[in-house]
Formats: C-alpha cells, structure tokens, sequence
C-alpha cells in the first residue's frame, strides 16, 4: 500500500537584531510620553487656582461650568492610553492649555501664572513631538511592524489651525452669550465646523510608513487613495532624497526627506485633491517621503536588510 506523501507548511519568525543605538532611542521615546504626562498634570495643579478668575461674569470660561475640567480627565486619557485616535485627541485639545494660562495671566500676574504659560507651551510641544507621535502610532501596530509617522505638509496644518481656532472661538462665543439666538446659532456652527474638521485633524495621524519582515508600506490617506506595499525584492534603495527625486510623495514638506528607489516601476494611486478630483496613478522607480524622523528610518531600514525576511519552508514525510 502506497501512501501519498502529504505537504506541511511552517512559518518561521525571524527577530530583528536591536542595537545599542536603537535601544536609547526606544528609551528616549519612552520618557517623552512619560514626561508629557507629569507635564498635564503639573498644569492642572498651576493653573487650576486661576479657573475661578476666568469663571466670573465678564471672565473668558464663563458660563462654561466644568466643561475645562472633563475636557482635561479626556487629554490626560488620551496621553496615557496610545493609539492614533488618543494621538489625535491630545493633540487637539492641549493647545487649549496655553490659551486659558495665557488668559489667567492677564488678569493677574505672579509666579504661579508665569510657571502656568511656560508649563502648557511645554506641554503643547510634547505632544506635537516626533517621540509622541510615534509612541501612539506604534501601539497600534501589528507583530513586527515598526511605524514612523510622515511630517504634514505646511498648508494642511495651516488650515487645520485656523478650523481649529474658529472652532474654538465660536465655542466661547456660544458659551459667554447672554442671548439665546447667539447662543444656539454658535453653537450650531462650532459644532458643525467640528464635524467637519475632526476627519482632517485625525488624517494627519494616520499617515506613516510602514517597516515589515517582508518589506514596507507607506499608508498616507492624505496623499494616496491606496496604501503603497513594496516587498524587500522590490525596493532598490533607502536613502536621504536628492532634488531631483522624480515623485513627491510627501504632500509637498519641506527639510530632509528619503528616496525611495524601486527595482522596477510601480504603481502609486495618488488621492483625490482640488488637482485631481477622481486621483490619478503615477508609475515611479523613485519617490520622495517625509518621516518624522529620516535617521530612525534608516537605521531600522538597515537593521531589517541584514536579517533574513521569514521564510516558508516545505517538509515532505510518508
């Protein structure tokens, strides 16, 4: 009696080899987070006396009752629970920070005032930090992905700055108004604008690049309609970009940027824009992206070509 031999697949797990290098800067992406948390709370303790201040007839919060104080127990989650929407969280409502500091040291002038403003402008730029943004982005990341997130480009945040702070003003406005209209009608509109911004505000923390065992992906909603996955075969070369780099892959940011070169052409679906209202496919060999952080990119990228990609292996028995 013959019996057909019969096929087994095993997958192997390959471990990326960290060194030296690779484990400060892990650590130094530790402490950021951890140091933006004592910061939050520290300008909890500062400014929290001068609240009443602001909370009088003719103060900025009044009329606002305790909305200050969930709005902080809602941040310091975001903080201390990762994930890009928490990144997205934090990083729209601890600029109010600065704004209410700034306020109580308009109306009175002292020590504990001054530690406020210094103590919520810190703050304000832990959390907008390439160490924060990749602390949130890689708790979200699967086995042995390892995420870096894209710089935004200079005009997109401008307009999401200004939605922001017309969000915000109408709030004070609906809030403050002793007429009912005003009230609603703000309100209305602060609301509205809200709904429609919070989509744009969160796509600036979905955007990263992508290091796998098998290769690397550039998930950008803000610049392509369709995540681009290369395998390690098809990527030539990862390297500080040039300015003769034929794709611009970044959304148009400045500073340093890498090249991505490919072995042979692909093909990148660009995302819909007031240029290209249906997208449009491009065939490149070469790209520009925008990582926070160029050198980290690097040394990973390295790290990850000298360790073999996970195999598949075949055994036969009978």
């Amino acid at each position: 009696m013959t019996t057909m031999p019969s096929t087994t697949r095993t997958r192997q797990t390959v471990e990326v080899p960290e060194n030296d290098e690779t484990t400060s800067s892990r650590r130094r992406a530790t402490w950021i987070p951890a140091a933006a948390v004592v910061l939050w709370v520290a300008v909890a303790v500062v400014i929290g006396s001068g609240l009443d201040t602001l909370r009088t007839n003719d103060g900025l919060l009044a009329g606002t009752g305790p909305a200050l104080e969930i709005l902080w127990v809602a941040t310091a989650l975001a903080l201390v629970i990762p994930s890009a929407v928490s990144l997205t969280l934090a990083r729209t409502l601890v600029p109010l920070a600065p704004i209410v500091a700034v306020a109580i040291a308009l109306e009175r002038t002292d020590t504990s005032t001054v530690a406020g403003v210094a103590l919520s402008l810190m703050v304000t730029l832990a959390v907008w930090s390439a160490p924060i943004g990749s602390h949130h982005l890689q708790a979200g990341a699967y086995g042995a992905e390892r995420r870096f997130p894209l710089r935004p480009p200079t005009g997109y945040v401008v307009a999401s700055t200004l939605a922001w702070g017309l969000t915000v003003g109408l709030g004070l406005i609906a809030a403050r108004s002793e007429g009912t209209a005003t009230t609603v009608v703000a309100g209305a509109l602060a609301i509205a604008l809200a709904a429609i911004s919070a989509p744009r505000w969160h796509r600036l923390s979905r955007r990263w690049l992508v290091l796998v065992p098998t290769g690397l992906v550039v998930h950008d909603p803000l610049v392509l309609a369709e995540t681009l996955m290369l395998r390690r075969s098809e990527v030539a070369a990862l390297t500080i970009a040039t300015d003769d780099s034929p794709a611009d892959l970044t959304g148009g940011v400045g500073g340093p940027t890498l090249e991505l070169a490919t072995v042979e052409s692909v093909t990148a679906v660009l995302a819909t824009g007031p240029r290209r209202p249906g997208g449009r496919a491009i065939h490149l060999s070469a790209a520009r992206l925008a990582p926070t952080r160029p050198g980290a990119v690097l040394r990973a990228w390295t790290q990850r070509r000298a360790t073999p990609p996970p195999s598949t292996q075949r055994s036969s028995r009978s």
